[in-house]
Formats: structure tokens, sequence, C-alpha cells
């Protein structure tokens, strides 16, 4: 193993192949709420199966994979794939009707190279769903203020996160491929009052926008 191999490792073992279970929630609300219902699907930066377990319960006739460099836990629960995300995605032959990476983009070193990944292994009309931290909030930007990096973009993220994007920057990366067309963005209700582990949500419950949120998620679609 080279330097460049050991330091993806380590990154993704420090990533510890968790999410915020609200955006777990978020995307299956999101699913449900336009009838999506997939044959296949494979969950990229799958880490330790969280979700996948949840998408079993919710998409029960769907045949579901995961792909991570690293395999957390036993996942006999499904179909695992080793894969470094950074690399051509050649282990994974098939196509699926539905693919999420949640929390996966930030930890890769080419977005673009990603989502043309991801385009590629979808079917036609597939759907697709990305996540990523939001740095356009206001406790993201008041920390890029005060100490020059924003909020899960510091020290302690590093080298697990590694690349930051707005709204404005996915949509521009998923728009460069012409396959594939931004369907819509969702801001996870989960963003914390600057300074404190209070969110804004449990404070004025009808906020639902970028300055309020910690995380979003994009949803395309391959379209050609």
């Amino acid at each position: 193993m080279n330097n460049i191999e050991k330091f993806r490792k380590n990154a993704s073992v420090e990533s510890l192949g968790l999410s915020d279970p609200i955006i777990y929630e978020d995307i299956l609300n999101i699913l449900t709420n336009n009838s999506i219902q997939p044959s296949s699907l494979l969950d990229i930066g799958c880490g330790q199966g969280e979700f996948i377990k949840l998408l079993k319960m919710t998409l029960k006739e769907c045949e579901v994979s995961g792909t991570d460099l690293t395999e957390f836990t036993d996942q006999d629960v499904y179909n695992f794939i080793p894969q470094d995300l950074n690399l051509d995605f050649n282990n994974l032959f098939k196509k699926y009707d539905l693919i999420t990476a949640i929390e996966v983009i930030e930890h890769v070193e080419n977005g673009r190279h990603f989502i043309r990944q991801i385009e590629q292994l979808l079917t036609l009309n597939g759907d697709a769903f990305i996540s990523t931290p939001n740095t356009e909030s206001w406790r993201s930007l008041i920390s890029f203020f005060i100490r020059g990096y924003h909020v899960n973009f510091g020290p302690k993220n590093y080298p697990a996160h590694i690349c930051s994007y707005t709204e404005f920057e996915i949509k521009n990366i998923i728009k460069e491929t012409t396959n594939l067309d931004v369907v819509s963005v969702y801001y996870v209700k989960n963003g914390k009052i600057p300074s404190t582990q209070m969110n804004w949500a449990n404070i004025i419950p009808f906020v639902n926008n970028k300055r309020f949120s910690d995380n979003f998620i994009v949803h395309f679609r391959k379209i050609k």
C-alpha cells in the first residue's frame, strides 16, 4: 500500500461510516413522497450500513448493494462491494435504478469525476441522491469569518473532509454531465445555532433554508 492509498484508507476509517440520522429520514421521506420504487439500489459510501438497513425496510422488493473503501461491520445483510471511491468504479458492473451517496462527495478528491461515475451506473430515468455539509449556513459562515474555515472542514475533520461544495457548485457539476438533470434541492432541518448544540428548528420550526441547515440533499435524474 503506497502513501496515497494509506491516506485514503485512514480518511475512510476516520469518517466512522455514519451520518446524521435526520438525513437518512429526509431521503426516505423524499422517496416515499415521490413514489420512487426502484428494483435495484446502490448506496455509495455505505459505511456501517445503517442507511441500507432502513432502505431494506422501506424498499422491501429492491435488490440492495453498498460500496465503500472500508468494510466497517459484518455486511452480509446486503451485497457489499469494496471500492476506492476516488477511482473508476470498475468493480460495479451493473446499473442501478437508485443511487445514494450520503455525506460522501466531501470525502473524495474530485467531485466531477465522482458525479460522472454515478451517471455511468444509473439506468435511464434512474434517480440519485447526494448530501453534503452546507457551507452557507449562518453557523458555517460565522466559523469561516472567525476561524478561516467552514464548520465540518476544520483541522479535526481533515483528512476525512477534503472538499466543500455549495448548492450552486453541486448544481453546476451535475449539469456539466448532460445526461443528468437536477430535480430538487432540500435543506435538512438539522442546523445548529452558532456556539450551541441547540437546533434552529427547536426555536423557529417553520424555518427551512440554507442559512439554518447544516446539510443539504440534491436529487438528480439520468434523462438520456
